[in-house]
């Protein structure tokens, strides 16, 4: 009875090492008494006790590797603010793009990185409702008013970045509706064109950053695609729809 209490004590602990070697050597005891039932019922309990081992060994190792990743997300979003010279450290990140073809079926999307990995809940998609044929700063500006004039209503967290797919164009017609929002202080604004080399326009500077194959500049690029694939997935959506209906 008190061996039972003592092993029990050392299960509540969560001292599981120290709980299958008394395990292991009662069973040898029971074994040379030839007490079998008694070493097999203890066996199994030492199965159970592996088994949690395992499983905690296992969630510290996820626990470790979780924090470790955290900790290097953020130091990729430290230098993304460094080299772009941002207000804020952008822990969270979002980006617009707009899908057309030939101003028809257009629509919009918005996506949220938080920590440098996708928030796909927070993803959102519009048909633009206010702009009629190819104009994409129009369509640009639509989907930035709708989405932030709605974070500011219901009183949620907005970016500390917005990125923008586009040049200094599309970056001055979003800078127009986050000024009258009242978010201009509050957040960062930047684009992500493509040339030769993909290129970072920010607002207060003339010529474009270049990127290069480097940690930071990978994170814009994946942001700045996952924004591309969710806009053209629901522009395709929508086109097949009425390809079907007609």
């Amino acid at each position: 009875y008190r061996v039972g209490i003592d092993n029990l004590i050392l299960f509540l602990r969560g001292q599981w090492k120290k709980l299958a070697e008394i395990l292991k050597k009662q069973m040898e005891i029971y074994s040379k008494k030839n007490d079998f039932e008694k070493a097999i019922i203890l066996r199994e309990i030492l199965r159970y006790v592996t088994n949690i081992q395992n499983r905690m060994i296992t969630r510290r190792i996820d626990e470790k590797s979780l924090v470790f990743n955290t900790i290097s997300r953020i130091d990729v979003l430290k230098k993304i603010q460094s080299k772009f010279c941002l207000k804020y450290l952008p822990v969270i990140i979002e980006a617009v793009d707009i899908s057309t073809f030939a101003g028809t079926g257009s629509v919009g999307s918005v996506v949220r990185f938080v920590n440098g990995v996708p928030d796909k809940n927070s993803y959102r998609r519009y048909r633009i409702k206010t702009i009629f044929g190819q104009n994409d700063f129009g369509m640009l500006q639509e989907v930035v008013l709708r989405r932030y004039f709605r974070l500011l209503c219901e009183k949620k967290q907005i970016p500390q970045l917005l990125l923008i797919d586009g040049g200094k164009g599309q970056l001055n017609v979003v800078r127009e509706i986050i000024q009258k929002l009242g978010f201009l202080d509050k957040i960062d604004l930047i684009a992500l064109s493509k040339s030769n080399k993909d290129e970072i326009h920010l607002l207060d500077t003339k010529r474009p950053v270049k990127l290069n194959n480097l940690e930071e500049d990978n994170l814009l690029r994946y942001v700045r695609d996952e924004a591309h694939r969710f806009a053209i997935s629901y522009h395709k959506k929508l086109a097949s729809k009425t390809l079907f209906k007609d």
